[in-house]
């Protein structure tokens, strides 16, 4: 009895320093699996962008890149309201040596916004296949299922965010839906260029955006794009370290 009356008197003096030790060992564990259940979309972003982005071959796909963009009064005035039309691609060393040329030329005496400039450089000068859906989309069918399907055929999606484009729906339905299959399919690259210098989190559109789109611009991959400034090739170096591997080839109709 006097063994039992002992013990008993010991864990009555040391059980409160006993649940403190378990209380202080599970807390940073219990913080953890918080974090972990409120960032899991986040973590699914980034774990698919940055450590699992897949290898394909190009020829599964019709396209290399969707573009996603919105047309600004800039670029409408610049293009005088007509779709780019694509030259014959150059091999990847004369690009290489044009590109200078280019933005040279064209985008320090004209300005052209990125939305103009992108499909001369990535179609024209680096030969991809891109896009666009005005030009590439047969016009009459359902919108939402003709984006979906072309991001579907698409090896990359790229997004030029700019305030335009967080006001328009349509824009905001393609970056969404490519959210969407990044989740259901890792090996689909996404990348936004940001020409607007608005923090995502300050970000406040009328209409609101989603909450997938609003969650997810703060950790897909992105580049910044300044008009104007002397960083260009470093932007466009990173762009073309980003861009697919291998490119989708033609089909020729006889």
């Amino acid at each position: 009895k006097l063994f039992f009356c002992c013990c008993f008197f010991l864990l009555a003096v040391q059980w409160p320093s006993l649940v403190g030790y378990l209380v202080t060992a599970f807390l940073p564990v219990g913080g953890l699996i918080i974090v972990v259940r409120v960032k899991w979309l986040e973590i699914q972003l980034i774990y698919r962008c940055y450590f699992k982005n897949g290898k394909h071959n190009g020829d599964e796909k019709e396209f290399d890149v969707f573009l996603s963009y919105v047309w600004s009064p800039a670029s409408e005035e610049v293009l005088g309201g007509e779709i780019i039309s694509s030259r014959s691609p150059l091999n990847d060393e004369e690009g290489e040596l044009c590109i200078t040329d280019l933005l040279n030329e064209e985008v320090k005496a004209t300005k052209k916004p990125l939305e103009v400039l992108l499909p001369q450089v990535l179609e024209d000068q680096w030969g991809y296949r891109l896009c666009l859906l005005e030009r590439d989309v047969i016009p009459g069918g359902a919108y939402t299922n003709d984006v979906v399907l072309a991001i579907k055929k698409s090896q990359m999606l790229i997004c030029v965010l700019s305030d335009d484009y967080f006001t328009n729906s349509n824009a905001v339905f393609e970056l969404e839906s490519g959210v969407q299959a990044l989740l259901q399919n890792s090996v689909l690259k996404l990348l936004l260029l940001w020409t607007t210098k608005a923090s995502p989190s300050l970000i406040q559109p009328d209409p609101p955006l989603p909450t997938l789109v609003q969650r997810a611009l703060g950790v897909l991959p992105s580049l910044d794009w300044r008009s104007g400034e002397p960083s260009h090739s470093n932007f466009w170096r990173s762009l073309r370290k980003t861009m697919p591997k291998n490119k989708v080839k033609l089909v020729s109709v006889r």
